[in-house]
């Protein structure tokens, strides 16, 4: 988590403690902590599709933390 708040490996990123804790209390949850395969699945066609739109420049692969 302190890679997200440090300057010299996010510059295009600026996020504070707060904005990190207050995103992490909306986002992440006991959902997110225990995602089964197909959401991981489908977090991955997501990203695919956004790609072949054009709306994201390079594939991206979501990694987990399981």
């Amino acid at each position: 988590m302190r890679a997200l708040l440090d300057d010299e490996s996010r510059g295009d990123v600026r996020l504070t403690t707060a904005m990190l804790d207050r995103y992490l209390g909306m986002y992440a949850n006991v959902d997110t902590l225990d995602a089964p395969a197909d959401v991981c699945q489908a977090v991955d066609v997501l990203f695919e599709r956004a790609h072949e739109a054009g709306l994201l420049p390079d594939r991206v692969r979501a990694e987990f933390a399981l």
